[in-house]
């Protein structure tokens, strides 16, 4: 007779954490690094994630971004999404986050729902 070996059971909330598959962009000097990413919420791992990336503006969609404080070294450029009824998730959201030394060089062009241009 077959039998399935029994998995390990993580407890009701816990969410396994994988392991990241961002690495560090190599760019050479005085180019500008641009990336998109459809992060489908921000948590803290993708926090981290966003800084190991190195890159100096990054477009992010579905971010379900509350009032979190923006990763060390960025300043946020969007919109954060909208709270459900019950407000307890925020859905949508869609935004750059753009390094700190560049920030004063960039500003929202125009703002529609669903569109931002920097």
């Amino acid at each position: 007779m077959w039998f399935q070996k029994p998995q390990p059971v993580r407890p009701v909330g816990e969410r396994k954490m994988e392991e990241s598959k961002v690495e560090a962009i190599e760019v050479p000097e005085n180019h500008l690094s641009i990336g998109t990413w459809n992060a489908c919420g921000l948590t803290k791992q993708k926090e981290v994630e966003i800084l190991k990336s190195g890159l100096d503006i990054i477009g992010i969609t579905e971010t379900g971004k509350g009032r979190e404080k923006d990763p060390p070294g960025y300043v946020w450029f969007g919109d954060n999404g909208q709270r459900t009824q019950r407000g307890r998730r925020t859905h949508g959201g869609a935004g750059f986050y753009v390094k700190q030394h560049l920030a004063s060089l960039c500003d929202v062009v125009k703002e529609e729902p669903n569109r931002l241009w920097i």
